[in-house]
């Protein structure tokens, strides 16, 4: 019972200490504000706005749906200094100080009082690039600086949600008094897709040692500050997906146009090889007349699976629709079309007279397939029709899925600089990158409704030895 009782103290008072850091930032940065506005003007925020982004853009950190408003506060105050040159009007005595230890000591303020040491134990600390490991929420979180390579104990949850687990976060963590606080943060949980990046941001800026150290980090804030104005602007505006086919060829579907002058038997006795499946299951979908002439039929071209995509027995690289004179080709890159027509002039000749070329957008094929679409659908009726996925279908395709990450194990991964998970686990920088990696896996199977897709991550880890 006493141990209990020593425990609630003891968080009782960390809850204390937390709630008089953020009351006496809060309190200070707003007169900071104030002193900037009645000393300079609104000209010199701006000026600091300017330099926060790099370039010239409106005055957006006064919307409230700006996701970085409080991450330009805190930047403003306790990073940026501002150029005599441009404010020869600021008192020499205030030459390379920022913003907040000017107005603490305008103020009068003492630098060892609680006040001052917030300030200046938050102007000494650096922005970093923290990845989240756990998530207790309203209470702590468990980051890893991936500057410095160390773990840190958060003291406040406020706002994150378990399933910011994995991700990633641009912030300055302060200590004070025993207690971390986040002192300024970006306004966005970056996926974990982007630790490679910042890896290779770390790669360039560490010592010949691959050490950074705080002095060296806070040189390279502006650095890092740009790097993460650059993932946001990926988040907020993201570029439109590059679509490929499994030969690495942009998708661009086409239609092929021929006049036969052979009958559909013959066409399709010279094409049918190409299909896996065979002559009688094609057959079957075929159509005929009255005396049993071959009127119509479909068949493909395809191959056994490649590397890229081991889980598939066979991919599809054209599709062949024979009508009475008509043959139409369907493929999905120009590549694949230029295929195509070599093997249509090889095997028919002659009896196929080329007509035309039809080739369409991917994003004019989705809009298609929306419009054709009677009803928007809904999240839960989307996972409502994958739950309706026949059981023996399913079954399939959980095997198939699951031999697939069996064989992703000794797969070379170019997120792993084109080394295998398995040749990944054995380095120290590998299983930095093979976390990453796993946590994205994670992070995009929370937020995919059909369960399918998702792997056992945890598995997978114990498989790797992690």
């Amino acid at each position: 019972m006493k141990y209990k009782q020593c425990c609630s103290k003891i968080l009782d008072a960390t809850g204390i200490l937390k709630a008089r850091l953020h009351r006496t930032e809060n309190e200070f940065a707003n007169a900071a504000l104030d002193y900037i506005d009645t000393q300079y003007g609104f000209d010199l925020i701006l000026d600091a706005w300017e330099d926060f982004l790099g370039r010239e853009e409106p005055p957006i950190f006064l919307e409230d749906d700006y996701p970085n408003g409080a991450l330009f506060r805190n930047w403003l105050l306790y990073s940026w200094v501002p150029d005599q040159e441009d404010w020869p009007e600021r008192n020499e005595d205030y030459l390379g100080i920022p913003l907040a230890v000017e107005h603490l000591l305008a103020s009068g303020e003492d630098p060892e009082s609680f006040t001052g040491r917030i300030v200046f134990a938050t102007c000494r600390t650096p922005f970093s690039f923290y990845r989240i490991l756990e998530v207790e929420p309203s209470t702590s979180l468990l980051m890893e600086d991936i500057f410095r390579r160390s773990e840190v104990n958060v003291n406040e949850g406020q706002g994150a949600e378990p399933s910011a687990k994995g991700g990633l976060m641009f912030a300055r963590l302060v200590e004070i008094d025993g207690i971390t606080m986040l002192m300024g943060c970006g306004g966005l949980i970056i996926p974990p897709a982007h630790t490679l990046g910042i890896i290779k941001v770390r790669k360039d800026i560490s010592t010949k040692s691959g050490k950074v150290s705080l002095r060296r980090l806070l040189s390279y804030q502006v650095l890092l500050l740009r790097y993460y104005q650059k993932l946001t602007d990926l988040i907020l505006n993201p570029p439109s997906p590059q679509m490929t086919n499994l030969d690495g060829e942009a998708m661009v579907p086409t239609t092929l146009y021929y006049n036969l002058s052979c009958s559909v038997q013959a066409a399709f006795d010279r094409l049918k090889d190409l299909d896996n499946r065979s002559e009688s299951e094609l057959l079957a979908d075929g159509e005929k007349d009255a005396q049993g002439t071959l009127e119509r039929i479909c068949c493909s071209w395809s191959r056994p699976g490649k590397h890229a995509d081991k889980m598939l027995d066979h991919t599809v690289l054209a599709d062949f629709s024979i009508r009475g004179s008509k043959l139409t080709v369907q493929v999905n890159s120009t590549g694949r079309a230029d295929r195509a027509k070599e093997e249509v002039e090889k095997r028919l000749g002659k009896d196929a007279r080329f007509r035309r070329a039809a080739m369409d957008s991917i994003e004019k094929m989705f809009k298609k397939g929306r419009d054709l679409t009677p009803q928007p659908i809904g999240e839960a009726q989307k996972v409502e029709r994958i739950v309706e996925v026949p059981h023996e279908i399913r079954v399939a395709l959980n095997k198939k899925m699951d031999q697939y990450w069996e064989d992703w194990l000794d797969m070379k991964i170019p997120a792993l600089e084109d080394k295998t998970p398995h040749q990944a686990a054995r380095s120290k920088v590998g299983r930095e990158l093979l976390e990453a990696l796993l946590d994205d896996i994670a992070w995009s199977g929370r937020r995919d409704p059909d369960p399918v897709n998702t792997p056992d991550v945890k598995l997978l880890r114990k498989k790797l030895g992690l």
